[in-house]
């Protein structure tokens, strides 16, 4: 069973009726930008020597430091 935050409180009473019947996967938001800290891959940007960036974004809007800097 996979449920998300847009689950409503009657919604959630009836899952917890399955409890012991199915196995409950839960889909948070902003949990891109976590699980990319906890396997390393905010290395951030270092030196100008680039022909090409590849920015691979959170779940947020990146800030504006983080545009001029991918601009540059």
């Amino acid at each position: 069973m996979v449920y998300g935050g847009e689950t409503t409180q009657k919604d959630a009473e009836k899952l917890a009726g399955l409890k012991r019947k199915a196995h409950f996967i839960p889909i948070f938001p902003a949990t891109n930008g976590y699980h990319a800290k906890v396997l390393g891959l905010r290395s951030g940007m270092d030196g100008d020597n680039k022909d090409v960036i590849y920015l691979l974004l959170e779940d947020v809007t990146p800030s504006e430091e983080v545009v001029k800097r991918a601009k540059r």
